[in-house]
């Protein structure tokens, strides 16, 4: 079969059945909850400010020579729709943090969304087999498997094969999640650690406003506005995001970032951008978009409220950068997808 113009093999390895099948055997989880703090008020809304749509931003993506095979097990039952797409964005979410040169020994899980009977699980490739596996392949993978299930609308159990110029590196899986996961620390080839699940920090509503913080001063304003937006096309939006964490590092200054969308009918676009202080300094980090971005997500999904959001983020008090989810207008071609990413 032809798909974007490359083949890609439907018949299903024995292997990708086992990953399809084993929703509980992952050999390893990363835990830790973002913990909540106390509500805080609702902000003005005089705060909000759209980031300069002016300015030359190049967002991030992956290379040409980065691919995922992905296979669907059309003969199990279909899975939740959101569980699917909250899952694939909690993992990425869990994940970034590590940064594009970290490397994962063996098979891993991530820790689930526990709302969801979905799990995901990745690994080294296995025929023949190699110890391990880098993060910017799974992170990579986790975007590209995203964009084929939208695509593809086939809402199954599925497994990609990921390919670097060619070659097979690793593996990623989505399946239905039979029972308790297993929780030991994840451990990056050599380094132990663990990054937050996808859970919810403090939140307060009040008419078309919203907070959220966090317990290290990190406090996440947003107001809703009047237009709709669809929940998967919202979702693709923030795997860039994300990505775009991995790569640059969750530490590295955020001055100004713009995902455009893809070209769907209801496409949407994400942008960022830093407030410097009174001496030039950005205080905006990478670290700061991705928990705007998560919890931001995670907000509209708990009071099923997908809008365009326009949004605050402010440290210790201090605002040190304002952003936007919108609904962009359809451009006549898709977007690239890939591209200035590091190999």
């Amino acid at each position: 079969m032809t798909r974007g113009g490359r083949t890609v093999r439907t018949a299903t390895s024995p292997w990708l059945h086992r990953w399809m099948l084993l929703g509980t055997a992952l050999f390893g989880a990363i835990t830790s909850a973002l913990p909540a703090s106390d509500v805080v008020s609702t902000p003005a809304s005089a705060l909000y400010q759209s980031p300069n749509p002016n300015s030359n931003i190049t967002t991030l993506g992956y290379p040409s020579a980065f691919q995922a095979d992905v296979h669907y097990g059309d003969e199990y039952p279909p899975l939740n729709i959101l569980g699917i797409f909250l899952n694939l964005i909690n993992a990425a979410y869990q994940l970034s943090p590590y940064g594009f040169r970290k490397t994962w020994r063996g098979e891993q899980g991530v820790a689930p969304l526990s709302e969801y009977t979905v799990g995901i699980s990745f690994g080294p490739r296995l025929e023949p087999r190699v110890e391990t596996v880098s993060n910017r392949f799974v992170m990579w993978g986790i975007w590209a498997m995203a964009i084929q299930i939208y695509r593809d609308r086939k809402f199954k159990p599925c497994a990609a094969v990921l390919y670097w110029h060619r070659e097979p590196v690793g593996y990623l899986s989505v399946h239905t999640r039979l029972g308790r996961e297993l929780a030991p620390t994840a451990t990056a080839a050599g380094n132990e650690g663990a990054t937050e699940t996808m859970k919810p920090m403090s939140v307060a509503s009040q008419g078309n406003a919203s907070s959220l913080m966090a317990d290290d001063g990190l406090r996440i304003l947003f107001e809703y506005g009047e237009h709709t937006l669809s929940s998967l096309d919202l979702f693709l939006a923030a795997f860039p995001v994300l990505t775009a964490v991995a790569e640059k590092g969750a530490d590295y200054q955020c001055a100004e970032f713009r995902v455009e969308g893809y070209n769907t009918p209801d496409r949407v676009g994400f942008a960022v951008q830093a407030d410097q202080d009174a001496r030039g300094n950005v205080k905006l980090k990478y670290e700061h978009v991705r928990k705007a971005v998560q919890q931001i997500i995670f907000s509209m999904v708990v009071h099923k409220r997908f809008k365009n959001v326009r949004f605050v983020v402010e440290l210790d008090g201090v605002k040190i950068g304002h952003g936007e989810w919108t609904k962009k207008p359809a451009a006549e071609t898709s977007p690239t997808i890939g591209g200035s990413a590091t190999a």
